[in-house]
């Protein structure tokens, strides 16, 4: 919006007057209100995934790709060693995750996508049975760093949602920390506490002892989406070349929010099904041309060193070029496994 408009609120405005497809009229707010909760969508897909097929409460996982072209995932459930065989093989884990989850990879290969830095989030759950806040009927508010380094937001769900509370009460989420104040994760529960009493208190005028308190810890929470993003996202793509079968998603890439996940999701569901051959055949081109770029990059380099190497006797340069080399021909691998990668089934 930004680099099309100017500014956000330009870009937001300007949206909000264009005219909408039909099929964006159809979404509405009750399309990510899941009656009961999130766990209503989640026990709804584990019910038609089949409960089987869900693994829980396991430790030690690690996937590998094995010689005669499948993935293997093995894992520790109850004291005991398990292992999965697949053809293919979608991550949804963190970036910190991805070091012991890949064991295969080097450091050199995860490094651009464990430079992705997260805003820690502690979340905390506030509820009274018996509290109406008229004055604060709204889904909420976000707290600029001005006013509050600690609080990020405060959210009112039982004002949007049904049974989200009883009647007649009140449920609040509370945001503390992220990137302005990253150390409030580490917190003991009385000090988050003590923050929420107090900002509850100055900004909303409820002076109550919950009836619910609980409080949660996202050291992962929201990915931060800086400049080293274009180096991160362009590893992935080769990575998932270079090993076949291989899909690293999450929120590591295409966006962090819900509609995002889902988008994602379908995706890679009609991908792994072969129902979109033009999605496959669009990212390959797309991986194609950073890499042929990537590759006439490092060739100009070999040149232009060999060159001031060698008319101005730097044995230094010379050897730097000879160095280069080699992330050529890195490049020329990775373009080839494009290649292969990008066929259609047999």
């Amino acid at each position: 919006l930004e680099q099309t408009y100017g500014s956000f609120i330009r870009g937001a405005i300007a949206k909000r007057r264009a005219p909408k497809a039909p099929k964006s009229e159809l979404i509405t707010r009750e399309v990510f209100a899941t009656h009961g909760g999130l766990s209503t969508l989640t026990d709804r897909l584990a019910e038609l995934i089949g409960g089987e097929r869900i693994h829980l409460g396991v430790s030690a996982c690690s996937l590998t790709p094995h010689p005669e072209g499948h993935w293997e995932a093995r894992y520790i459930q109850a004291d005991e060693p398990h292992c999965l065989r697949g053809r293919h093989i979608v991550t949804t884990c963190t970036a910190p995750q991805l070091q012991s989850l890949l064991p295969f990879l080097s450091e050199t290969d995860l490094a651009p996508i464990l430079s992705l830095r997260y805003a820690p989030v502690v979340q905390v759950s506030w509820g009274k049975r018996e509290l109406s806040l008229p004055h604060f009927h709204a889904f909420g508010g976000l707290v600029p760093s001005l006013e509050d380094k600690q609080l990020l937001g405060i959210l009112n769900p039982s004002a949007c949602f049904p049974d989200r509370a009883p009647k007649g009460g009140t449920l609040l989420s509370i945001f503390l920390g992220g990137m302005r104040s990253p150390e409030l994760i580490d917190a003991s529960d009385e000090e988050i506490r003590q923050i929420v009493s107090d900002r509850l208190r100055r900004l909303l005028g409820i002076d109550y002892e919950p009836d619910l308190i609980r409080i949660f810890r996202h050291r992962y929470a929201i990915p931060q989406y800086e400049a080293s993003s274009e180096a991160r996202l362009t590893q992935i793509s080769t990575l998932e070349a270079l090993h076949p079968g291989l899909h690293l998603a999450g929120a590591i890439r295409d966006g962090i929010g819900m509609s995002d996940r889902v988008r994602q999701a379908t995706l890679l569901a009609h991908e792994l099904d072969g129902q979109l051959p033009t999605y496959d055949s669009e990212r390959t081109k797309k991986i194609l041309k950073v890499t042929l770029l990537g590759s006439v990059s490092n060739i100009t380099l070999v040149i232009l060193k060999l060159i001031v190497g060698i008319l101005g006797h730097s044995s230094a340069l010379i050897a730097e070029a000879i160095n280069s080399i080699s992330d050529f021909a890195t490049d020329l691998i990775a373009l080839i496994f494009i290649r292969i990668s990008g066929k259609p089934q047999d």
